[in-house]
């Protein structure tokens, strides 16, 4: 399986790429790719990605720009409108 993991910055998803370069993954093609902040850069550099290479999964994770203390690290939310 190739497995597109789309972040803003490198900071939010560095505990993954190193636990993704420690596991031994045979089955599947795991790629990083860090577009910078805003949906704007994240629509252009993810369009360019998936246009290039085919993916069987894309995911997009970080913390999408929330600071808020009810949303602690480590939770999973569904995003499904902006204020």
């Amino acid at each position: 399986m190739r497995i597109l993991i789309v972040s803003a910055t490198e900071f939010e998803i560095i505990p993954l790429t190193l636990m993704v370069r420690q596991a031994h993954h045979e089955r599947n093609q795991i790629e990083f790719l860090v577009t910078g902040v805003g949906m704007v850069a994240t629509a252009a550099h993810t369009s360019r990605a998936l246009a290039r290479t085919p993916f069987d999964l894309a995911l997009n994770l970080g913390i999408c720009g929330s600071f808020a203390a009810a949303l602690p690290p480590g939770a999973v939310v569904h995003v499904v409108s902006e204020a």
